[in-house]
């Protein structure tokens, strides 16, 4: 049966699946679309989880549009809890499997868009355990919330203390739990050192137990459930309700590989600029795909909502006619957790070392208004730049409430093209109850070329 002419199958809702096909829809009214989800829910603010977790937000809050308010309210067609299971290019149709009926059924397609996501990793040995838990999908929260009212546990592990980990750390002692924290690397949310320290002393001083440089090396169970742990090196076994593991994800991409689709270094799918895979008429998009590094220029992998739906209104102008460049992302990524704002964005010294750059880093402490502000609090500034060309790389922040916004002004910098000689020269708005008249670029920037004076 030859795939439908105009028939645009989006494998995958949420982020990057939905703005493809509302992308198409709003410039191709006439054309069909169907969106296929394996999930029970189409939509959900996947970076409002956490809010969710600790009831800071119902659940009205999270969750977005059902499949049926799609069609009435969008006229995009979905299908939830149903499973891609075969791309059969030749005929131009697809395989679906109905979760609810355990039925299978053929559905042709003119073009197809994957938007199959990335998946978490979870440890084998806690793979069927009943109090284990990760965080990727609405139906993940709603399992760890109903999990937290039903038993009332009294403490969690958690285990990687990277963004979210950090964040369901927060969320879970905000529902009531002791936290212990582990983290294999010797820093919390990839932050270099000379943040991340301030970072360990108030997360430690908010209550939180955490070991860096430490990983899992044996698991107590009974029944279906984990009881215990034992820190590698470690011979006493800590007792624990509930466990979440927050150790990295891998993009879904088996799919695409049964299709001849090509995966890229990385081991996401690989695109050009224009979302497009090596088969004619395929489209990736979101977490499951590859983006150019805006920084080094590579293709990297960053899975990052914000990315995902750039990609698929690319993706959806490209299916409609139009001519629509992805240009790549920074992965800046921005967090706000236990009062205090942190982040990071392009190249850490390592990533940009390991691309050829020859960087040097600046750091800065300074509040973010004048002292004479009662409501003055510190900000910890880092800045990657190359030494020979000046050029920006990279930079992280930790503050308080409101300091974010410098690392998203920092990225815009990067994106820019922008040097360090520039952030001396930013022309920004002042006023003593929200900023210093010299801003920590400013002051980063300067610092920065002082440094470059005395070393000579």
């Amino acid at each position: 049966m030859p795939g439908k002419k105009n028939t645009i199958v989006v494998v995958g809702g949420n982020d990057a699946g939905l703005a493809a096909a509302g992308r198409i829809r709003r410039l191709a009214p006439d054309m069909d679309v169907m969106v296929i989800e394996k999930g029970p829910y189409l939509a959900y603010a996947s970076c409002a989880l956490p809010y969710y977790i600790s009831a800071q937000v119902p659940p009205s809050a999270v969750q977005g549009m059902s499949a049926e308010e799609l069609l009435k309210k969008r006229s995009l067609k979905a299908l939830t809890s149903h499973t891609v299971v075969e791309i059969r290019m030749k005929e131009r149709t697809i395989w679906v499997h109905d979760e609810s009926s355990a039925s299978g059924r053929e559905l042709p397609f003119h073009k197809l868009v994957l938007a199959t996501g990335a998946r978490a990793i979870m440890p084998d040995e806690l793979v069927s355990a009943s109090n284990a838990f990760t965080l990727r999908s609405f139906a993940d929260a709603l399992r760890l919330r109903s999990y937290i009212e039903r038993e009332r546990p009294r403490n969690a592990l958690v285990v990687g203390g990277g963004l979210v980990g950090l964040e369901v750390a927060e969320a879970l002692q905000k529902a009531g739990l002791s936290i212990m924290l582990v983290e294999a690397s010797p820093v919390l949310a990839g932050l270099p050192q000379a943040l991340a320290a301030p970072l360990s002393d108030h997360i430690r001083s908010a209550g939180v137990q955490f070991h860096l440089n430490t990983t899992i090396g044996k698991w107590h169970k009974q029944g279906d459930r984990i009881t215990g742990y034992q820190r590698n090196g470690a011979n006493e076994v800590q007792p624990v309700d509930l466990v979440f593991i927050s150790t990295g994800i891998q993009p879904e991409t088996e799919l695409a590989v049964k299709a001849g689709v090509r995966l890229g270094a990385s081991g996401a799918i690989e695109v050009n600029a224009y979302q497009q895979t090596n088969k004619a008429d395929i489209y990736a998009v979101g977490d499951c795909c590859e983006t150019v590094h805006l920084v080094s220029e590579k293709k990297s992998w960053l899975p990052f909502a914000g990315v995902a739906a750039r990609q698929g209104r690319a993706a959806g102008s490209n299916l409609t006619g139009h001519s629509a460049r992805f240009p790549g992302a920074l992965g800046t990524r921005l967090l706000r957790c236990f009062g205090m704002e942190l982040g990071r964005t392009g190249l850490n010294l390592a990533e940009a070392l390991a691309n050829g750059f020859s960087p040097t880093e600046t750091v800065i402490h300074q509040a973010d208004k004048p002292e004479y502000m009662t409501d003055h609090q510190l900000i910890s500034l880092s800045v990657i730049w190359d030494k020979y060309s000046k050029q920006l790389l990279g930079g992280a922040l930790l503050g308080g409430l409101g300091a974010g916004v410098r690392l998203n002004l920092l990225a815009i910098a990067l994106q820019a093209k922008m040097t360090i000689k520039d952030l001396p020269n930013l022309d920004l708005g002042y006023t003593p109850v929200i900023n210093h008249m010299m801003d920590p670029l400013h002051i980063a920037g300067n610092a920065a070329m002082k440094s470059k004076r005395e070393k000579r």
